[in-house]
């Protein structure tokens, strides 16, 4: 049976995906100011950028990340405004 990892292992993972999550977030809002500059609306901006984010290839792996008792997922994205 393989041994868990430790604490600098997990810390490293944690890293790792709040770094993937910050990357997503800049793509979401990248999207939705492209979006909003060609004139689609704010709700058609927030659905295409949430849904054109969530299927990315890179994103797929990525849903929730937990860092001490803080959990974020998608759905805590900004509104394209």
């Amino acid at each position: 049976m393989g041994s868990l990892p430790g604490p600098d292992e997990t810390k490293a993972a944690a890293d790792t995906l709040n770094l993937k999550q910050r990357e997503l977030l800049t793509q979401h809002r990248e999207l939705c100011a492209l979006l909003l500059a060609h004139g689609v609306s704010t709700d058609g901006a927030n659905y295409v950028a949430k849904g054109a984010t969530r299927s990315s290839h890179k994103a797929s792996s990525v849903l929730f990340t937990s860092v001490g008792s803080e959990v974020r997922d998608f759905s805590s994205f900004p509104r394209c405004l």
